[in-house]
């Protein structure tokens, strides 16, 4: 899956590499997409095999950047491409570089496979296949890689496995760089001329056109998808013999756009209590539960050390998390939000901004001391107390018991408010579209929809309405790069155009009210003509519209 940024691949989504099967007679084929060589690594470690000149430039390059870091395993077998050369070169990485390179060495004696997991925007990416030299050379018949996101247990067990193999491995000296100059065993001309009558008579077998089966379009565009296997090319698919099922394309499309965000919740367990505490009605000598036949009572008193402007200030900062949430998340359902992982990072950096502010007006208001606040404003709490007291016992006075507990409580949630975060913390979990869900009694098109809507609404709203993004302070073309998770020809024509997009956005947003109040066409039909108008096509019409 490619998408343009600086002519280097971006993983947003599962990958088989390579695209096509290459002939049998060739012997060696360059893929039209490369598979790790050019994409973009924060740092890697893993396992490959047969690494040369081309694998050593990858990380030579990769080494330029002050974060990098690499620990991998080479696997080493009799005649392999590796050099005594690429050994001295790695080791002289092991010396230069502060530890940011390390190898160890396997020796086997059997081609193995590459596995990597490779840190991306920081998510680890696993890459597992039979390319050697991590994947920077051609690829032969019969090679397959995958490319995709591991889940957390997958990516432990990985991760104790290469632990041991780790541990296992040689390291990378002087005396185990010394690989001895190997080259595979030479064939004679007979052998040579009867595997080339063997490969003859093997296509023999086969029609002109079944040399090459594509397995997936040749040419790979920007907004393109690595696609399935196109089994109606050939006239008899085995996938579908073995009951494979073949993925209806609205639904991979929908299923990849949930891939690129994560469900998004505010952790209510992290917030910050009330500033207003509750004290007991029997304080002022009222019960505060009473049931007299069908009817009962309930009484509660609070009480609060700041006054009502300063309540205000506070709770309002208190509440922006979940405000802050809405502008960087697209609804999935009612309390439900999916925020693309591209956004996190400005979503956190206004959380952390907004926090700040808050603290620093908390600060303004209660000082460096809250002891001495609270001291400060004793005798107006009692006062105020006294007042509400003394309106069911004009002649009496609370308790001095209850006042030490009123102090005593309203310290202690004040020592929480003084901490370093005012904010909840938000909680990420992974979320995926699951169209075999469909049943009578569930329907995954319905959250399909409400997403579709939000996510073509937001670039729309973004360039119609001046106030849209008011009151956060990132920037607006980062923004909205961020929350473009489908390729929307809206927000490509606002970078090439800039204003002139408006009355197109105004129109297509009147277009989208349309689909959504469509009562007899069914969710899915309105996902397709969602889809439709955020790729810049004509969505389709429907009977009353």
């Amino acid at each position: 899956m490619k998408m343009v940024a600086g002519n280097v691949w971006d993983y947003n989504g599962p990958l088989i590499w390579p695209a096509t099967v290459p002939r049998l007679t060739e012997c060696n084929y360059s893929p039209h997409a490369p598979w790790i060589s050019d994409f973009i690594v924060d740092r890697f470690l893993g396992v490959t095999y047969d690494l040369d000149d081309r694998g050593i430039n990858w990380i030579a390059g990769l080494l330029g950047k002050e974060e990098f870091k690499c620990r991998l395993v080479l696997l080493l077998y009799p005649a392999c491409a590796t050099r005594k050369e690429h050994l001295e070169h790695m080791l002289w990485w092991q010396d230069s570089y502060g530890g940011r390179f390390e190898a160890r060495l396997l020796p086997v004696n059997t081609r193995p496979l590459t596995v990597l997991a490779l840190l991306h925007k920081n998510r680890w990416v696993m890459a597992v296949g039979a390319a050697p030299n991590l994947g920077a050379d051609g690829t032969y018949p019969g090679l397959l890689n995958l490319f995709f996101l591991p889940d957390g247990i997958l990516l432990e067990n990985w991760r104790r496995w290469f632990e041991l193999l780790w541990h296992a491995s040689v390291p990378l000296t002087v005396e185990s760089a010394a690989i001895p100059p190997l080259v595979p065993a030479k064939g004679s001309e007979e052998a040579a001329r009867l595997w080339a009558e063997y490969v003859q008579a093997c296509y023999g077998l086969l029609n002109e056109e079944g040399k090459d089966v594509q397995l997936e379009e040749a040419v790979v565009r920007e907004e393109s998808r690595p696609a399935m296997a196109q089994s109606d090319r050939v006239e008899f698919s085995v996938t579908a013999e073995m009951g494979i099922p073949r993925l209806d394309p609205l639904a991979e499309k929908i299923d990849r756009i949930f891939q690129k965000g994560k469900l998004v919740s505010i952790d209510k367990y992290s917030r910050i209590p009330p500033l207003e505490i509750p004290i007991r009605p029997e304080w002022f000598g009222i019960e505060s539960f009473r049931r007299v036949g069908s009817v009962t009572r309930r009484v509660s008193y609070k009480v609060s050390v700041f006054r009502d402007k300063e309540i205000r200030i506070i709770d309002n900062k208190k509440k922006a998390a979940q405000n802050l949430l809405r502008r960087f998340s697209f609804s999935l359902a009612d309390g439900q939000w999916l925020i693309p992982v591209d956004a996190i990072r400005l979503f956190e950096e206004e959380l952390e901004r907004i926090n700040s502010e808050g603290i620093e007006q908390v600060k303004k208001i209660v000082g460096d001391k809250i002891e001495e606040f609270i001291e400060a404003r004793k005798e107006e709490i009692f006062d105020d107390v006294e007042d509400m007291y003394r309106e069911f016992y004009p002649q009496g006075s609370l308790p001095q018991h209850a006042k030490r507990e009123i102090l005593k409580a309203r310290g202690e949630r004040l020592q929480k408010l003084g901490g370093q975060r005012l904010l909840p913390q938000v909680a990420y979990a992974e979320v995926r579209f699951s169209p075999e869900s469909d049943s009578k009694w569930t329907s995954p098109w319905a959250q399909a929809l409400r997403l579709l809507k939000d996510i073509a609404e937001y670039p729309r709203k973004f360039v119609t309405d001046p106030y849209f993004a008011r009151g956060l302070r990132v920037n607006g073309d980062d923004l909205l790069r961020a929350m473009n998770v489908c390729n929307d020809m809206c927000v490509k024509l606002w970078f090439e155009h800039g204003t002139k997009v408006e009355e197109r956005a105004r129109n297509e947003l009147n277009i989208l009210q349309q689909i959504i109040q469509q009562e007899d066409t069914d969710q899915r039909a309105k996902c397709a003509a969602i889809l439709a108008l955020i790729e810049g096509e004509e969505p389709p019409t429907f009977p009353n519209s």
